[in-house]
């Protein structure tokens, strides 16, 4: 992977970010290193953050391997590791150029009725990861919906309520 990254930073214009997520307990020793890779390879004089460490974030949906650290503990680290590996790893949205988007348009609405095709099953038991049979080609538009409490059998054609959309993240049963 070393030999690939140093062939992109070499070989084109490209602007490489290495985003890892911070564990703490688990990985803060990695956060170092890549610290160090970054200014070894002296992408910090080439993009001005090259290194975008993540604070980890507990979700009902994920794997949750640690407890979520609070903001402090998490900004206080990454002033630490800044000193350590001299590198600015606080970055601002105004320094990146980062503007609010606008959100992607929900095609469902809860309470709706869609026709879809099931997959497969999803990440926990009782889910089905299903496709509506109506698409349009359009990623903004044909979405994945997690259908809940019914058993998952691929290729199936039925029907799901919608029972939540939030963050486009369509539920249905």
């Amino acid at each position: 992977m070393l030999r690939k990254l140093g062939f992109i930073l070499n070989n084109t214009k490209l602007q490489v970010i290495i985003s890892p997520v911070l564990l703490p307990g688990l990985n803060e020793g990695e956060m170092e290193k890549m610290g160090r890779l970054v200014m070894a390879l002296k992408m910090g004089d080439r993009i001005k953050y090259p290194l975008l460490i993540q604070k980890y974030l507990r979700h009902k949906r994920g794997r949750n391997p640690i407890d979520e650290e609070d903001w402090d503990s998490f900004w206080n680290h990454l002033r630490k590791l800044s000193l350590e590996v001299g590198l600015d790893l606080i970055p601002t949205g105004e320094s990146m150029s980062i503007a609010p988007a606008k959100e992607l348009p929900k095609p469902y609405d809860v309470g709706d009725v869609v026709e879809v095709r099931m997959l497969s099953p999803g990440i926990f038991n009782g889910e089905c990861l299903a496709v509506p049979l109506r698409r349009t080609g359009s990623n903004i538009y044909d979405r994945v919906i997690t259908i809940v409490g019914r058993p998952c059998i691929p290729n199936k054609r039925t029907r799901t309520r919608i029972i939540r959309n939030k963050d486009n993240i369509f539920i249905g049963v």
